[in-house]
């Protein structure tokens, strides 16, 4: 009998593990994400600051 509850705490250990590194892994793929997205907003902000002024410096010498 006693080996049974000592079967069944190994197992709600390492069910408790898994769920652990479950959760490691979701918190590691939004750290990813987030910097993608940061690194992605980043480019878009420069291209467009780079085309702004491009388009206002031709715009200045056409008037």
């Amino acid at each position: 009998m006693r080996q049974g509850s000592q079967g069944q705490t190994r197992q709600a250990h390492e069910l408790a593990q898994n769920e652990e590194s479950k959760h490691k892994v979701k918190e590691e793929m939004k750290k990813k994400i987030l910097i993608s997205h940061s690194i992605f907003s980043l480019t878009a902000n420069a291209i467009f600051v780079i085309f702004f002024s491009s388009f206002s410096h031709f715009f200045v010498q056409c008037c």
